[in-house]
């Protein structure tokens, strides 16, 4: 990983940045999709693997040639943006344990989004002439989808959730349907001309769903970067993640 972070940190060029991202990569495991996922989901989930890595490179690309990274090359930068993330985590637990599912569930995908700024500002230009497109990560959408990574479901997801739900899991934040999600999590909707409160729209099992997810993403990208991240954050992560998934 110190190879991969001094690659992109000395300014390699583009062609050599990605393919130094490619080689820390491992091989996408191809899984089936739930019928209840969308037909724009089920299209990204059954995507080659050459496809998804090369959707998910170009949003790395896109966002980390932003001129609009901090000044500072330290990591003080880092450890306070990750520090966030971890905090937005532990109150997301604390809502869920509430039972209040909505505010977890926003917290979580909050978080997630917090989770790719902390990693590509490290990769990030500093502060420069505004991009003439717009900041990808500035788009919740994106940011789903750079933080939800193939390595995220290499690890204890698949044995709790299932294949198949890490499956529809990685489609949904790929296809960019975490944010319909964060808006039923956070705001009373009018559907089909009834009410829909946070409260009837989010689920147990959605709100565990997505709280693992994000414990995990947040683990997967940012511990191991500095030592705060080894010795504070990933003991907290830890300990967040297992509680979570004792709550069935």
């Amino acid at each position: 990983m110190a190879e991969l972070v001094d690659a992109l940190d000395l300014g390699s060029d583009r062609t050599e940045k990605l393919y130094t991202i490619i080689s820390y990569l491992k091989p996408i495991r191809k899984g089936r999709v739930s019928k209840s996922v969308s037909k724009m989901m089920a299209m990204a989930a059954v995507m080659s693997d050459e496809e998804r890595t090369a959707r998910f490179l170009n949003r790395i690309e896109a966002a980390s040639a932003t001129p609009m990274g901090w000044k500072s090359r330290d990591s003080s930068g880092f450890d306070r943006a990750g520090a966030h993330v971890v905090t937005l985590l532990g109150d997301a637990v604390v809502a869920f344990e509430r039972g209040s599912l909505g505010t977890a569930t926003f917290l979580a995908l909050t978080a997630l989004e917090e989770t790719a700024k902390a990693e590509l500002m490290l990769f990030r230009r500093a502060p420069g002439e505004p991009p003439k497109r717009g900041d990808p990560m500035r788009s919740h959408a994106n940011k789903h989808a750079i933080a939800v990574s193939d390595t995220t479901f290499m690890g204890r997801l698949p044995k709790l959730l299932g294949p198949e739900r890490c499956e529809a899991l990685h489609a949904e934040a790929d296809a960019g349907q975490f944010v319909p999600l964060r808006e039923a999590s956070l705001y009373v909707d009018v559907q089909e001309g009834e009410l829909v409160t946070p409260k009837e729209a989010i689920t147990p099992v959605r709100a565990r769903e997505m709280l693992l997810l994000a414990i995990e993403a947040a683990d997967d990208a940012l511990v191991g970067f500095t030592n705060e991240s080894m010795n504070v954050w990933s003991p907290a992560l830890d300990a967040m993640f297992e509680k979570i998934a004792a709550a069935e």
